[in-house]
């Protein structure tokens, strides 16, 4: 008897040190996913590892830095707290939850778990840095100020900190004195070429363009990979009437970073100066693709659509500017001209009026200067397609869709359909797990395909439940029966007809039916949910996704589909969790989504 207790303990052992390896290795492939930025499928493998061995700090770290590639920081930040619940003493976390903080702009709060990682690591430098800028970010420059003189006197060969010092003192108005500290950052770490590039641009702003020059060689000569040196560069070589120069220096720049919206900005102004029109016209448009708000970039290519005599594109981009700055003369002018050429003579005459009305009641103090419409503009399906375009052109590299910022890739928003049992395509990204149910793996003892639940987008082979015995218990043929019902409700809506609750009665019975004769058919909740949706009952689809996150917490699909109900009711704080959620347990379209509509 006692042989057989030792056989079985060291049975438990071996299975324990399995587990331990297994563990290991799981983490150790999600960091080396992490590393070569394949972020979503690194959020897979740490789900497992904090699933087989919840009370490990790393994979939640680790995790949250996946996160916060894919912009997700609120998830980010989750994940810190549920590391940090676990050891609370971890410099690493709270420095990470720190950083995450900064760009849902709780700074306050970023800065005290600044604070905090200091405690326990207080020869961080990279964290005293963070907490110079976020005090620089809530123009505290006194304590800036302060901050940075002690980590000089902490780390007096730091070149890092003096470059931010020199930041604070241009802030104190201090330029002499800025200088001076620059200079000594340089002297520390003559390689450090963001000591060149301030340095550059603090001549460039004293029109010493020749000094500028120098120091924007210097710098990228120690990082040639920067494309906003080049951006800057190029200005100052367009200073130096270096067209030929600036403009190489535009195309290098867009090519290490073709989302740079400055360096088309710039550019476009460089090819209208040298009379390339057309190609100005399309380097301003990817640069409010890029930033849908510069106003000035409008007016740009207002008057060169004019010019090109493409009258309406340039009535709508005086538009733009007019609703945002309703008293600027120059905008009423152009768009007077252009009403005139579109026959309008009266709309050009009132413009006209407008102009000359506006000026003189800013000369005489009658009137100041307003501020239109305040509203952010959100880019344009044309601009987001222009950008979509750009993330293409540097994503080759990834052959895999999965990888990289999966949030830059743009998607069609439109609900997930309802779930079927049928054949899974298994080329359809899907990368969830899906339950299983006693009944199907039963028929499945039976067939070369297997049937499983999925989403009636990833179905191979539909089956035709009506003429086949296959999964035909009484709650599995309600659910099949419910399910068609279903999809002839979304092919309706999808034709152009409308659906009324009324419609959807008769599929909701039947998967109601399924649900109450076996509760573990979980998708019947989801159907009854997307039945709803369909119908536009969209607090009845909350109420059932929600049900059927209860039963299944692993259900990315219902967080999904949960989350563009919250967007259309404006709840952005409800919809982020819900993508948030949804893009940790595989749906990486989530993370687009929440890019796009619940920043």
């Amino acid at each position: 008897m006692k042989k057989v207790a030792t056989s079985i303990l060291l049975f438990c052992i071996s299975l324990l040190a399995m587990a331990q390896i297994n563990a290991d290795r799981l983490l150790d492939m999600g960091r080396n996913a992490l590393y070569f930025e394949d972020y979503v499928v690194s959020i897979g493998y740490f789900n497992q590892v904090i699933e087989a061995k919840p009370h490990l700090t790393d994979p939640y770290f680790f995790r949250a830095i996946a996160k916060l590639y894919l912009e997700d920081y609120s998830g980010c930040i989750a994940d810190c707290n549920s590391a940090l619940e676990i050891n609370p003493f971890l410099s690493k976390v709270y420095y990470l939850r720190g950083y995450a903080k900064r760009y849902i702009k709780d700074i306050d709060s970023s800065s005290d778990d600044l604070r905090k990682a200091l405690e326990f690591d207080p020869e961080n430098k990279e964290v005293h840095i963070v907490l110079i800028e976020n005090l620089l970010q809530q123009n505290k420059i006194d304590d800036a100020y302060n901050e940075g003189m002690a980590t000089i006197e902490k780390f007096p060969h730091y070149a890092d900190t003096y470059i931010l010092l020199t930041q604070v003192l241009l802030m104190k108005k201090d330029t002499v004195r800025a200088e001076s500290v620059l200079d000594t950052g340089i002297k520390y770490n003559s390689d450090r070429e963001m000591g060149y590039a301030i340095r550059g641009m603090l001549r460039y702003e004293k029109k010493d363009f020749k000094g500028a020059l120098e120091d924007l060689n210097k710098a990228v000569k120690c990082n040639g990979f920067r494309g906003d040196f080049l951006v800057n560069r190029a200005i100052i070589k367009m200073e130096l009437n270096d067209l030929k120069g600036a403009l190489t220096d535009f195309d290098e720049s867009i090519k290490l970073d073709n989302k740079n919206a400055n360096a088309y900005y710039n550019r476009a102004i460089l090819k209208a100066e040298i009379g390339d029109i057309n190609n100005s016209i399309d380097d301003f448009s990817v640069s409010l693709a890029l930033e849908p708000n510069n106003f000035a970039a409008y007016f740009q290519r207002a008057i060169l659509h004019y010019k090109v005599g493409e009258y309406k594109e340039a009535l709508a981009d005086f538009n733009t500017v007019i609703k945002k700055y309703p008293d600027f003369v120059p905008a009423y002018m152009g768009r007077g001209d252009v009403k005139k050429k579109l026959k309008d003579t009266k709309g050009a005459e009132k413009d006209y009026f407008d102009a000359a009305q506006i000026e003189q009641d800013i000369k005489s103090g009658k009137r100041k200067q307003r501020q239109g419409d305040d509203t952010e503009l959100e880019p344009t399906k044309e601009a987001r397609a222009i950008v979509q375009n750009l993330n293409g052109s540097t994503a080759e590299k990834y052959k895999n869709e999965m990888r990289g910022h999966v949030q830059d890739k743009d998607i069609d928003i439109i609900p997930l359909p309802c779930f079927v049992v049928a054949v899974a395509d298994s080329t359809a990204k899907t990368y969830r797990r899906q339950l299983h149910h006693i009944d199907i793996d039963k028929a499945n003892m039976q067939l070369t395909d297997k049937l499983s639940f999925c989403l009636l987008d990833n179905v191979k082979t539909k089956i035709d439940f009506g003429g086949t015995t296959v999964v035909c218990t009484e709650p599995m043929c309600f659910f099949n029966r419910g399910s068609e019902k279903s999809i002839e409700l979304k092919d309706k809506v999808a034709n152009g007809g409308q659906v009324m609750v009324s419609d959807c009665i008769s599929a909701i019975n039947d998967l109601t039916m399924a649900y109450q004769l076996d509760n573990t058919i979980v998708y019947a909740l989801y159907n009854i949910g997307f039945v709803y949706m369909v119908a536009k009952d969209f607090n009845s689809a909350i109420i059932y996704y929600t049900k059927a996150i209860e039963q299944y917490s692993g259900m990315a699909e219902a967080y999904y589909n949960r989350a563009l109900i919250y967007i259309s009711q404006g709840k952005k704080e409800e919809a982020r969790k819900d993508l948030s959620k949804a893009g940790e347990l595989g749906l990486y379209g989530a993370y687009n989504v929440m890019k796009r509509y619940a920043k």
